[in-house]
């Protein structure tokens, strides 16, 4: 039998099967399960030492596939030195079987410059736990290349086996690139049927997969699991960092899984150079338990980007926002479910659905239920106070809780000029009434230029019955607030309505007045011996905020000829203001009743 002491790379054969791929000299060889068998002739060979210490040689080409457990000595702690051996090869190309079992993980392990792949047999089966803080899988590409070395990681689990601080809950698994060009034309790495857990409330993970300036990533059917009470404690679940002057592009999100942390993703790129983070498509996930689902540390810089974001059927429960982001262009969120409420929050404090810092440009958020499950009243949709925000497209939603409005701006002056912010009538603005206002501006004297519609939309329909009797004064009906700036300088406004009244003998009186219960009377009809009045009112901007149109007032249904004047205002609809409509009576025992409703916003820039 031959000796190999003198050689001192170790290689194993990870089962007997891979014995028809090899060739071996006259040498006794014990598999992983301790089964002596022997062997034939090699040229090439590599020495290893397996479990009961014989010594055999393999040719290390005809290898596809290393048996960590093969690694493991006799003495070890744990599977931490099996993992570095196999580290330590000589190898460009490492594929590391972890078969059914729970491993002890007490230390680092690194894998430089080599393409790696770490497969086990599945969630459930192959169990990686971590006993000590030192404990991290880290893969490092040094190398400032185009091509990248790759990372593989799945069907495994990795467990937090030991007591964690908050801050301090470490990470499982970080893989970093050092190409400073565009990082992500070639794939980078694949995280597939994966589960990272913190399976008590001490042991939690600061973050589950975190990379440094990779591109061409991958995330499939990945559960990142904190069984936390506070989701503080954990920075992320994918924490995604540029720390170059580089643009890192193309991020794939697939069955993602992420609860009790801080943020599902975090972008980290607010210290690099100037760059971008491109390209993030992201379907089927849910976030359950974070403060965001997605969170940009970038708040002050316009050369620090994200652009490219396409999220669809995808479903979230933040205490903070859905998501803020600082300059971002080409966001695209379809189709999701958002329920914002306190969770595992211990301070919770709702500000925002979606929250824009810096700059929105091409901007859809699109047939999406954003429920707000808290007592707090943000708007829904926060836009950043600046003149580069464009084409904002805002359909077919759902608002529903106590948001204060579904579109805001920041509280500071300036900026809204040449803008594009659309918001359409298919939206539904919740189940109140009056339903969620669309629009809360910024300040009285600004602009709003470029809010608009890209059709008519209805700001409020009342379908409820309300009566006025006991008074001959003039007493409202219904009070319809228009939000400041919703008009334009050259919008309308259309208010429908049906009155009724129980008696057709006396005078009862129907108005409607622009700008309160003191404002410009635009319809003041007599019923006369009529029992019910069906009125149209519109009331236009004349290209000013503050100068106003109508049809003549005692004209009743709004439509034909008059012999009265039109009726002119001038109500600056920068500022909100109300819709009134009115009822008086000649005998007090009479009643007016309002039937209905309906008030529709049109703008006009």
């Amino acid at each position: 039998m031959t000796d190999f002491n003198d050689l001192a790379r170790t290689l194993i054969v990870p089962d007997r099967a891979s014995i028809a791929t090899l060739a071996i000299r006259n040498t006794r060889f014990v598999t992983a399960d301790g089964t002596p068998w022997k062997v034939g002739t090699v040229a090439g060979p590599e020495a290893i030492q397996d479990l009961s210490g014989t010594y055999f040689e393999i040719d290390v080409a005809a290898t596809s596939q290393l048996n960590l457990k093969a690694f493991f000595r006799s003495g070890d702690p744990d599977y931490t030195l099996a993992f570095q051996r196999i580290a330590a090869l000589s190898l460009t190309n490492v594929h590391v079987f972890i078969p059914a079992g729970t491993y002890d993980i007490s230390g680092l392990i690194t894998f430089q410059d080599k393409h790696v792949r770490i497969e086990g047999a599945g969630t459930g089966a192959t169990k990686l736990n971590f006993t000590a803080s030192a404990a991290k899988i880290r893969f490092f590409d040094s190398v400032n290349t185009f091509i990248p070395k790759r990372l593989h990681v799945s069907d495994l689990e990795i467990i937090k086996g030991h007591d964690t601080t908050a801050g301090n809950g470490g990470i499982a698994i970080e893989a970093q690139w050092s190409y400073t060009g565009v990082v992500g034309a070639e794939l980078h790495a694949t995280f597939e049927n994966i589960l990272i857990a913190g399976p008590a409330s001490n042991r939690f993970w600061d973050v589950g997969i975190k990379t440094i300036d990779g591109g061409g990533l991958v995330f499939n059917n990945v559960r990142i699991d904190n069984v936390s009470t506070n989701v503080m404690n954990s920075r992320a679940g994918i924490e995604i960092v540029r720390s170059a002057a580089s643009n890192i592009i193309d991020f794939y999100m697939s069955k993602v899984w992420v609860h009790v942390v801080e943020a599902g993703v975090r972008f980290t790129h607010a210290a690099a150079g100037n760059g971008t983070i491109e390209g993030w498509y992201a379907n089927l996930c849910e976030f359950v338990s974070v403060r965001y689902q997605y969170l940009d540390d970038n708040t002050v810089s316009s050369n620090h980007q994200i652009n490219g974001m396409h999220i669809s059927q995808c479903h979230a429960a933040p205490s903070k926002s859905i998501m803020q982001l600082g300059w971002v262009s080409n966001l695209y969120v379809s189709d999701c479910n958002y329920t914002c409420g306190t969770f595992n929050d211990p301070t919770p404090l709702l500000v925002a659905g979606i929250e824009i810092l810096l700059s929105a440009q091409v901007i859809g958020v699109v047939n999406n239920r954003l429920f707000n499950n808290t007592a707090d009243t943000p708007a829904c949709i926060k836009l950043p106070n600046d003149a580069s925000v464009s084409r904002v497209i805002i359909d077919d939603n759902h608002f529903d809780g106590p948001w204060s409005a579904c579109v805001a701006q920041p509280a500071t002056a300036g900026g809204w000029t040449n803008i594009e912010v659309f918001f359409t009538s298919s939206n539904q603005r919740g189940t109140s009434t009056p339903p969620i206002p669309v629009w809360i501006p910024n300040s009285v004297a600004e602009s709003r230029s470029g809010f608009g519609l890209l059709e008519g939309r209805v700001l409020a329909k009342i379908t409820t019955a309300f009566g006025h009797t006991g008074s001959t004064a003039e007493t409202s009906l219904a009070s319809i607030t228009v939000p400041a700036g919703a008009m334009g300088p050259n919008g309308s406004i259309r208010i429908t309505v049906l009155i009724s009244a129980n008696d057709g003998t006396d005078t009862r009186t129907y108005r409607l007045r622009m700008g309160g219960m003191s404002g410009t009377i635009y319809r003041a009809i007599s019923m006369g011996a009529n029992l019910t009045l069906r009125d149209q009112c519109e009331i236009t901007n004349r290209n000013s905020v503050a100068s106003q149109i109508g049809f003549a007032t005692g004209s009743g249904g709004g439509f034909g000829g008059s012999t009265a004047a039109a009726v002119t205002s001038t109500v600056n609809t920068n500022a909100s203001f109300t819709i009134e409509i009115t009822g008086e009576l000649s005998n007090a025992a009479d009643t007016i009743t309002r039937e209905y409703i309906l008030v529709e916003l049109f703008y006009g820039a």
